[in-house]
C-alpha cells in the first residue's frame, strides 16, 4: 500500500483525526498509482525494509510469510535471499500485477482484501509493513487474524510515528504480548514490532487473554 509520506498535507491531516484511509483514497486510487509505476523502492526506505526482513529472519525462518497489503512485492524481493516463503496479499489488482512480474521464487501474490482474508495455510509471521493503519478497528483485526499463526507465531508490524499510530500501538498493548522493537529515522520516525497474540488454548480459534504477565510497551 502507499506510504502516508506521499499523500497530501491536508488527507494526512484528515487521516490523524480518522483511521478510515479509504475514505479519502478508494481501491481506484491506489491501482492507479501503481499502473503508473509507484514503488516504494528508494534509497530512504532502504534501511526500514531492511529492519522488516531483519525480524522476520529472526522469529520466522522455517516458516511461510504472509505479507498484508504487499503493494508491488518489495519486501519479498528484498527478502529473496533468506530462502523463505511468502504470501502477498493486496486489494489491489494493479500493485499484484507489478508484485507478479518480479517473477520471485517461493512467492505468491494473491488479490485480495486483508480485512476478508481467510487461508487454511497458516503462516509463521504475519507482516503489516506500513499496511494495518488503514484498517479500521485493529484490535478485533488482528485477534480475527490471530488464528491464521502457527503457535508461536507473530505479528510484525511497520508504522510510520503519528498521534493515530500512537493511538494504535496503545489499543495493542493490553492485548498482546510485546516480543521485540526497532526504532529508526529515515527523515521522519518509524516504530517497528514484533507482536505475539494470548496464548491459545483448547479450541484453535478462541484466544484467551491474560490481563497479568503482560510486557508493557515503551512509551
Amino acid at each position: 500500500m502507499p506510504s502516508i509520506l506521499q499523500l497530501p498535507r491536508k488527507v494526512v491531516g484528515y487521516l490523524l483525526l480518522d483511521n478510515s484511509y479509504d475514505r479519502y483514497y478508494p481501491l481506484q486510487f491506489w491501482d492507479r498509482k501503481y499502473r503508473l509505476g509507484y514503488s516504494l523502492d528508494i534509497p530512504r526506505e532502504a534501511g526500514r525494509y531492511q529492519a522488516v526482513i531483519s525480524l522476520v529472519r529472526q522469529y520466522a525462518q522455517g516458516g511461510i510469510i504472509l505479507d498484508a497489503g504487499c503493494g508491488d512485492g518489495l519486501l519479498e524481493q528484498k527478502g529473496r535471499s533468506l530462502g523463505l516463503s511468502f504470501v502477498g496479499i493486496d486489494y489491489s489488482s494493479a500493485a499484484i500485477a507489478s508484485a507478479r512480474q518480479r517473477s520471485l521464487r517461493n512467492c505468491e501474490f494473491v488479490c485480495a482484501d486483508a480485512r476478508s482474508f481467510f487461508s487454511n495455510q497458516r503462516f509463521s509471521a504475519i507482516v503489516f509493513n506500513e499496511s494495518l493503519y488503514y484498517i479500521e478497528g485493529c484490535v478485533g483485526f488482528l485477534r480475527a487474524m490471530a488464528p491464521l499463526l502457527d503457535p508461536g507465531g507473530v505479528f510484525i508490524i511497520s508504522m510510520y510515528d503519528t498521534r493515530i499510530t500512537r493511538r494504535i500501538w496503545n489499543s495493542l498493548q493490553c492485548k498482546f504480548f510485546l516480543v521485540s522493537e526497532v526504532k529508526l529515522k529515515n527523515g521522519v520516525s518509524w516504530t517497528i514490532r514484533v507482536l505475539r497474540p494470548p496464548l491459545l488454548c483448547g479450541d484453535p480459534s478462541r484466544h484467551i487473554e491474560f490481563a497479568c504477565a503482560r510486557k508493557a510497551f515503551p512509551p
